[in-house]
C-alpha cells in the first residue's frame, strides 16, 4: 500500500507491469507515434470533392474554348463574355496552391531546424508568390502597359495590406476599451525594418519629385524630352531595397537560432505536421500550380483588355486586391480568433516584403515608370510606416483611433487614384 503512494501520476499508459522499458525500444514507439500524427497529401491539399468537381469542369471548358470561348475543334463561339470561366480556373490554380506552397515552406523551414518565427516569416513570403508571380508575368509580356500593370499591382497591394492593418486595428479596439496592447518584443523584428523602410521609402520620393522636375524642366526647354529621360526609379534604388529586405532576412535567421539554442537547444522549433515526401510534394504541387494559373490569369486579362475598354491601371488595382487575398485570410482570421498580435505582424510583413523585396526585384529587371500613383503610394506606405512604429513604441498600444486615421489615408489613396489619376491613362 504504501509504496502505490510513490508511484507517479503521469506514468505513460504502455508500460508493463514490471515497469521495465527497454529506452532504444521506447524510442522507436515515439517515432512511430509521432509518424502517424503526419498529415497525408490529400490532407494537406484540403480539397473537398465539390470543389475538384468543379476545378476539373473548367479545366475541360478551358481546354475546349480556350480564351476566346471558340470550340478548338470547330466552329462553335459562344462569345468573349466565356473569359470569365478560364479566369476563374486561373484563380482557383494560382490562389489554391498558394496555399500548399505555404504549408510546404512553413514544413520545410521547421525540418531545417529554423524557429516558428522564422517559419512564419518564410510562410508569409510564400503568401506573396501570387501577386509576384502574376507581376513578373505582366512586366515580362512585352505588350503595351505590361510593365505598369505589373508594378502598379505590387504597390497596390501594399495599399490593400495597409487597409487590412486598419481594419484588423479598429476590430481590437472594439473588444477592448482604449485599444489593445501590442508588445514590443513580439513584433521587435519588424520594428527595425519598418525605420529603415521608411527612410529608404522616403528618399525614394524624393528622388523620384526630383526626376519629374528635371523632366519637365528638359521638356520646357527642348519643347520635347527624351524617352531615355522619362522619370524611372534607378538601377540603384531598386537594388538599395531588394538587398535591405535580404540583409534583414539574414540577420533575422541568425539572431532567431542563436534564441533557440539558448532555449535548451530548440524551444521555439516546432515538429512539423507533414513528413518530408509530403512537403516536397507540396512545394512543387504548390510552384507548378501558381505558375500555371498566373499564365492563365494574364492571358485572361489581356483578353479582356482587348474586348473590353477597361483602364489597364484599374485592371491594375483589381489585381492587387485579389493578389493579397493569402494575407487578407490569415489576419481577418487571427483577429477573429483574438489573435490580434499574428494578424499585426502578418499584415506588417506583407506590406514590407511588398514595399521592399519585390519592388526592388522589379525594378531590376525592368524600368519601372515613376507615375503618380507610385510615388503618391510609396509616400503613403512610408508615412503608414512611421505612423505604426511611433504608435507601438508610445504606450506599446493600438487604438480605435489610430486605425481610422490609416483606414482614411489609404482610402483616399485609392479613391485618388480611380476618380482621379486613372483617368489620364
Amino acid at each position: 500500500m504504501g509504496l502505490t503512494s510513490n508511484i507517479p501520476m503521469n506514468k505513460p499508459e504502455y508500460d508493463d507491469k514490471n515497469d521495465r522499458r527497454d529506452p532504444d525500444q521506447e524510442s522507436f514507439k515515439n517515432e512511430e507515434n509521432y509518424r502517424e500524427k503526419y498529415k497525408s497529401l490529400f490532407q494537406s491539399l484540403q480539397v473537398s470533392l465539390p470543389e475538384f468537381i468543379f476545378v476539373v469542369g473548367l479545366a475541360i471548358f478551358f481546354l475546349l474554348f480556350g480564351y476566346e470561348g471558340k470550340f478548338v475543334a470547330g466552329d462553335l463561339e459562344l462569345g468573349s463574355w466565356m473569359l470569365i470561366f478560364p479566369l476563374t480556373l486561373g484563380i482557383w490554380l494560382t490562389f489554391r496552391p498558394s496555399e500548399w506552397a505555404v504549408h510546404g515552406l512553413d514544413a520545410g523551414t521547421k525540418y531545417l531546424r529554423q524557429t516558428d518565427y522564422v517559419a512564419g516569416v518564410i510562410s508569409s513570403l510564400a503568401s506573396n508568390l501570387p501577386e509576384a508571380v502574376l507581376a513578373y508575368l505582366f512586366i515580362t509580356s512585352g505588350t503595351e502597359n505590361g510593365v505598369l500593370i505589373g508594378v502598379v499591382s505590387i504597390l497596390a497591394a501594399a495599399g490593400f495590406n495597409t487597409l487590412l492593418f486598419a481594419i484588423v486595428v479598429i476590430a481590437g479596439s472594439l473588444n477592448e476599451e482604449g485599444g489593445f496592447e501590442v508588445k514590443e518584443e513580439t513584433i521587435f523584428q519588424e520594428l527595425v525594418l519598418m525605420r529603415w523602410a521608411f527612410v529608404a521609402i522616403f528618399v525614394i520620393v524624393i528622388v523620384g519629385i526630383i526626376e519629374h522636375i528635371q523632366f519637365l524642366r528638359d521638356k520646357i526647354a527642348t519643347g520635347e524630352a527624351a524617352i531615355s529621360q522619362n522619370p524611372n526609379l534607378p538601377r540603384l534604388a531598386a537594388l538599395l531595397l531588394g538587398v535591405s529586405y535580404l540583409v534583414y532576412l539574414f540577420n533575422l535567421i541568425i539572431a532567431q537560432r542563436k534564441i533557440a539554442l539558448k532555449k535548451n537547444g530548440g524551444a521555439y522549433i516546432s515538429q512539423p505536421s507533414i513528413s518530408k515526401t509530403t512537403t516536397v510534394l507540396l512545394l512543387l504541387l504548390g510552384f507548378i500550380g501558381i505558375a500555371l494559373g498566373g499564365k492563365i490569369i494574364e492571358q485572361s486579362i489581356h483578353a479582356l483588355l482587348e474586348h473590353y475598354d477597361l483602364k489597364p491601371l484599374l485592371v491594375a488595382l483589381i489585381l492587387g486586391g485579389a493578389g493579397s487575398i493569402p494575407e487578407h485570410g490569415i489576419a481577418l482570421l487571427s483577429a477573429r480568433k483574438e489573435k490580434i498580435d499574428v494578424a499585426i505582424g502578418n499584415t506588417i510583413g506583407g506590406i514590407l516584403q511588398t514595399t521592399l523585396l519585390l519592388l526592388g526585384f522589379f525594378g531590376l529587371i525592368t524600368n519601372i515608370p515613376l507615375e503618380p500613383f507610385i510615388l503618391i503610394q510609396l509616400a503613403a506606405t512610408a508615412s503608414v510606416l512611421w505612423f505604426i512604429k511611433v504608435s507601438i513604441q508610445n504606450d506599446h498600444r493600438l487604438d480605435l483611433y489610430e486605425g481610422t486615421m490609416i483606414l482614411l489615408l489609404q482610402l483616399f489613396i485609392f479613391l485618388l487614384f480611380i476618380f482621379d489619376i486613372t483617368t489620364f491613362t
